[in-house]
């Protein structure tokens, strides 16, 4: 999808993924994002599907977290669990499920979170597996960076008892 949207974005150039590419690591950096680099539009190292080539650091993710959740269509897309599109001229009737298990169960169960709002979730089987998610709780909205967890999903039950932990540890005083 990340490459059709960049020959889309470049009018069909052949260096579409890498102009895009090089604007990712520009907004990056204009993000202050300074301990990040993406090597390609996908992430993942294209010699060695198991191991992200892009690199970042958890206060890095935050500062992406947090500017991604200040782009509304983003966050109502993020918080889609099932949609169906219709068929095109290239295409039949296709639906797509989250791969953000806190917010559905319809692909993967028992991971699901009832306060969960979205964001994006992630995998990597080498340095454990992770997901950066969002979720609201009465009045608190969090954002969660759950990293290194040693079992596939394991990173969504994580980041559920973190919200947990957090909204407890957490509350608003008027000063």
């Amino acid at each position: 999808a990340v490459y059709a949207l960049a020959f889309d974005l470049y009018q069909g150039a052949a260096d579409a993924p890498e102009r895009l590419l090089e604007a990712i690591n520009g907004k990056a950096a204009a993000l202050g994002m300074t301990d990040t680099v993406f090597v390609n539009v996908t992430g993942a190292d294209p010699k060695n599907t198991e191991m992200l080539a892009s690199q970042s650091t958890l206060s890095d993710l935050l500062t992406l977290a947090l500017a991604f959740q200040k782009q509304r269509a983003l966050v109502e897309i993020c918080a889609i669990d099932d949609i169906t599109l219709p068929a095109t001229n290239k295409s039949g009737e296709r639906r797509l499920l989250t791969r953000n298990y806190l917010l559905s169960a319809k692909r993967i169960g028992g991971y699901t979170y009832k306060y969960a709002t979205g964001l994006a979730a992630a995998e990597g089987a080498l340095s454990g597996y992770h997901t950066v998610a969002t979720a609201k709780i009465g009045a608190k909205t969090f954002t969660c960076i759950s990293v290194g967890a040693y079992e596939r999903y394991a990173a969504f039950q994580d980041a559920a008892r973190l919200f947990d932990w957090a909204n407890g540890a957490f509350s608003y005083q008027k000063v």
